[in-house]
């Protein structure tokens, strides 16, 4: 996969996440359901939760863009 930032995932998922950066962790709250908060050492792990989290997804949305 290539280098995964929060621009990206903001660019990709912004209006179903709000993303932040605190305190070394990447952290992604779901605006849909019961607002899950989604937290991740890096931005490429990040990216695999969210995939798994959305609604819809299949181990198909897993494979790396």
């Amino acid at each position: 996969m290539s280098r995964v930032t929060v621009a990206y995932l903001r660019f990709h998922w912004d209006g179903a996440y709000t993303f932040a950066v605190a305190g070394g962790k990447y952290t992604a709250r779901a605006a849909f359901g019961e607002h899950d908060l989604l937290e991740a050492d890096s931005p490429g792990e990040l990216l695999s939760l969210v995939r798994r989290h959305y609604p819809g997804s299949t181990s198909a949305d897993l494979c790396s863009t």
